[in-house]
């Protein structure tokens, strides 16, 4: 959703603004992307804190498996703050990856995550006989 508003609604109007075909430039979109997570970060830890000050005024402190009647809709502004950061940072990823790098090489930023090549990794070193050598 944030993608396609980015893509039909923000673009546009920055391109006329700044002057810039794709309105911003690739670093710009990802900083962006990053001070969005940020906010996003401290919308959810006051979030948090507004549910715990409710759940000690209700006497469950000590029941950790109590429900607070609070609403699930306070979640919302965060999540929707998460994913227009993660619409801003993959964007800008991708501009940069096709924009900066050589043609040979343009394709290799949209490979795995780093969750993802992390647990390739570990796959790899547990099916093989990996041994770190020892040290000097």
């Amino acid at each position: 959703m944030w993608v396609a508003f980015s893509d039909r609604v923000m673009v546009p109007l920055l391109a006329r603004y700044n002057g810039r075909p794709r309105g911003l430039n690739p670093i710009v979109r990802m900083g962006i992307g990053s001070l969005l997570s940020c906010v996003a970060m401290a919308v959810a830890g006051i979030t948090e804190s507004i549910r715990r000050e409710k759940a000690i005024k209700e006497g469950l402190e000590d029941n950790p498996d109590a429900v607070v009647d609070i609403s699930a809709l306070w979640l919302v502004p965060q999540f929707a703050l998460l994913g227009l950061a993660e619409a801003f940072n993959a964007i800008g990823q991708l501009e940069f990856f096709y924009s900066e790098l050589p043609q040979s090489m343009s394709s290799m930023g949209c490979g795995p995550s780093e969750d993802e090549r992390t647990s390739l990794s570990d796959e790899v070193e547990e099916e093989s006989d990996y041994r770190e050598l020892p040290s000097a």
